[in-house]
């Protein structure tokens, strides 16, 4: 539904309005000028030719975010996760499976020999790190659901 979304009103760049997360609500308003007035106001829509790919892994997702930038993903929630303040997110031993929540995933690196994802959520910037959160690319079923699309500019 978000790339039909897109595919109809299009979208600004973040520098003309920066991520500030609905803090769990919309106003279901949708601005017309940008937030840093120095910026033109220039919507991009998705290619329809190419509109949507699926990525199926860390090395299709790394190379997607430096040649083109974020992509949108969903990923396994789990009851503790509302709990998280800062670093990587691991589900707890005993923490329940809740609902999949969709997200940005904005970079990528590897520690400890494993690979993960930096990841913009929208629960607010109260909310992991400034609204923000690692997570390792073999967690939470997050390689299960990433999508990249093209634009025309």
């Amino acid at each position: 539904m978000a790339w039909e979304f897109l595919q109809r009103e299009g979208s600004v760049s973040e520098l003309c309005l920066p991520f500030t997360s609905g803090e769990g609500s919309s106003s279901g308003y949708c601005p017309r000028t940008c937030s840093d007035r120095s910026q033109a106001f220039y919507k991009y829509y998705p290619n329809r030719e190419r509109a949507v790919r699926r990525l199926v892994d860390f090395a299709s997702i790394k190379k997607e975010i430096f040649t083109n930038g974020p992509v949108t993903g969903g990923m396994q929630t789990y009851d503790d996760m509302y709990l998280f303040q800062t670093g990587f997110y691991e589900p707890g031993r005993y923490a329940r499976a809740s609902d999949r929540h969709s997200i940005i995933i904005i970079g990528y690196g590897t520690e400890y020999g494993r690979n993960y994802f930096i990841i913009q959520n929208s629960w607010g910037t109260e909310w992991g790190d400034q609204g923000y959160f690692k997570l390792w690319a073999d967690t939470c079923d997050i390689l299960s659901l990433v999508l990249a699309g093209d634009v025309n500019k």
